[in-house]
């Protein structure tokens, strides 16, 4: 009996889990992009708020946009054109909150407002590639012949279709 190979398949609950990772990375990076690394180190505290503040906010935001909930195998412009807009009106609630809450209280002092640019841009990239990702490997399975249908090794099968 032969063993059947599957497709390469990403479900989309592990979608939630690398945009965690990845929203917390972007954030962390881009004050790390700023900042030079002595100076990176006395803003850490702010960046680790501002990966929580990231975090809270983006998440969400994907999932109204329906980032959850898409087959990204087939994913084409429209699919990227909703993944822009949903990491521009997250990263219009972060500035929001940063510019127009946080900072005037004074609890963000200082805060590198290059920052929330660089983060929107790696942001896009993360979540972007990681998506298309899953397009190029599928493309690429298919392009090779392996799309799931029979085993490594094994022949294909003669059909005759008639009618």
């Amino acid at each position: 009996m032969a063993v059947r190979r599957r497709a390469f398949v990403i479900r989309n609950r592990y979608f939630v889990l690398f945009d965690l990772v990845l929203v917390a990375l972007s954030a962390i990076l881009a004050f790390a992009i700023r900042l030079d690394v002595p100076l990176f180190w006395s803003y850490l505290p702010v960046a680790l708020a501002f990966m929580l503040m990231a975090i809270v906010v983006k998440i969400p935001v994907f999932h109204l946009f329906g980032l959850y909930s898409r087959y990204w195998r087939y994913a084409s412009v429209p699919e990227m054109l909703r993944i822009v807009g949903a990491t521009v009106l997250a990263t219009s609630i972060l500035t929001a909150l940063v510019l127009g809450l946080f900072l005037p209280q004074g609890w963000f002092s200082g805060f590198p407002r290059s920052v929330l640019i660089i983060d929107w841009l790696l942001t896009l990239l993360f979540v972007g590639g990681i998506r298309f990702s899953v397009r190029f490997l599928g493309e690429f399975n298919i392009r090779r012949g392996n799309n799931g249908r029979r085993a490594a090794g094994q022949k294909p099968r003669r059909v005759i279709i008639v009618g």
